[in-house]
């Protein structure tokens, strides 16, 4: 347990490459996505998730595993 605590509190180890992560820290509003899934539960983020499988998520996939609508 204490090991997963642990991990919570130093974040997602994807952050610094994760590009969504970056949209998530200059926009204000976008604030909830980053302390629910790169703060605390990025086991359960589909980026997270695809990443350590050693594939790239494609841009627009959100951390819930929704595809963010462009345009």
């Amino acid at each position: 347990m204490r090991n997963v605590e642990e991990q919570t509190k130093a974040g997602c180890p994807h952050r610094n490459s994760c590009p969504m992560f970056e949209l998530f820290d200059t926009a204000d509003q976008l604030n909830y996505w980053k302390q629910r899934y790169c703060n605390s539960e990025y086991s359960r983020c589909a980026r997270h998730q695809s990443m350590c499988a050693g594939e790239q998520p494609p841009a627009h996939l959100l951390p819930s595993g929704r595809l963010l609508r462009l345009g």
